[in-house]
């Protein structure tokens, strides 16, 4: 069964290397058993997908169709397939997948499957007309979430299940550096979490409203984040109990370990260095810190759909541009022209 007649053919933003990404005519994908043909109704573009692109993402090999945050609805559903899903369901795609074959997997921890694969990553993307996807990756996206804060709820499983892991308990102190979608998301989810006090540093002094609207209670610039350290609740322990590093420089990862105390737990998540210079082991050690990394995380999707539905966690003041598939190569990469702000959260939508 399908939506509609599938065409032979698609539009695809496909990375060819040497940072450079053509629209072109590609076939649409063939169904198999198992899997679903998605048409796209919105895709957003991640600071992951830059990283791809100029080629700092290791798993990545051009050509490839990027683009991993995806929402549209079924296509088509692939023969023999027992499911419960049908075509024309609003769905979003949990783009890791994993073999279920690998001791991870088959320990019930697909998430760290050593086969790894994920959709826009090494697998070909939702930047296309059509994208092709297991039928176990597909949620179900209930009326309450309009479609352009579908394609925002991927942006916020990951941020999700960082928290989870870091067990942000009410009335703890929580510090997020970056105020980018991921830095935002953060400090709403820190806030629902009963953080007693939630401090943001960041560069675009035009995003502080919106942070202190999402839940935090003191946003300053990152050149003067030893100020947070004067605050009642931070002089106490002279820290925070908890630090979420959204931005992922060199820079930022050192000032994540300085504004811990003694047991603290980190939260690594930006990926904008892959190195860090004079990186502060002995002060890990004798803080006796616990360092988190954390991406996917498969078990969380529903209760973030849930938390979005209910009107308790809010996406849609993230979205400040929308444009054409067309439109996108010549924006990849590129600062705003002048005075322009840099847009929060970018989507692609397909007609």
């Amino acid at each position: 069964m399908s939506l509609e007649k599938i065409p032979q053919t698609m539009r695809a933003l496909v990375w060819k290397g040497s940072a450079a990404v053509e629209l072109s005519e590609v076939p649409v994908p063939e169904v198999g058993p198992g899997q679903a043909l998605v048409k796209m109704y919105y895709a957003g573009i991640c600071s992951t997908d830059t990283e791809i692109i100029t080629n700092h993402i290791a798993v990545s090999h051009p050509p490839q169709i990027l683009g991993h945050e995806i929402f549209g609805r079924i296509a088509q559903v692939g023969p023999g397939s027992v499911t419960a899903f049908e075509v024309g369901q609003r769905v979003v795609i949990d783009t890791v997948v994993p073999c279920n074959s690998c001791a991870f997997c088959l320990s019930g921890k697909p998430e760290f499957c050593a086969v790894y694969r994920e959709i826009g990553i090494n697998m070909d993307g939702g930047w296309a007309d059509y994208v092709l996807a297991p039928l176990t990756s597909l949620h179900h996206v209930p009326d309450a979430i309009s479609d352009e804060e579908a394609a925002l709820i991927e942006p916020l499983v990951c941020p999700f299940g960082a928290v989870d892991t870091a067990n942000i308990r009410m009335g703890d102190t929580v510090l997020i550096l970056g105020t980018g979608p991921a830095g935002l998301i953060y400090t709403q989810l820190a806030r629902l979490r009963g953080a007693a006090l939630v401090a943001c540093t960041g560069r675009m002094p035009e995003r502080a409203e919106l942070a202190r609207e999402f839940g935090a209670d003191i946003v300053v610039a990152d050149t003067n984040i030893e100020e947070l350290l004067q605050l009642p609740l931070i002089r106490q322990f002279q820290g925070f109990d908890v630090i979420i590093d959204a931005v992922g420089s060199s820079e930022t990862i050192k000032q994540a370990v300085q504004m811990a105390h003694a047991g603290s737990k980190i939260v690594w998540y930006g990926l904008k260095s892959a190195t860090v210079n004079d990186f502060p082991v002995h002060e890990v050690i004798f803080k006796n810190l616990t360092i988190i990394g954390k991406t996917n995380t498969p078990g969380v999707w529903d209760r973030a759909i849930n938390l979005i539905a209910s009107g308790r966690l809010v996406l849609r003041p993230l979205l400040q541009d929308i444009r054409t598939l067309e439109e996108i190569p010549a924006l990849l990469g590129k600062e705003e022209p002048g005075d322009l702000p840099i847009p929060i959260k970018r989507l692609i939508k397909f007609n």
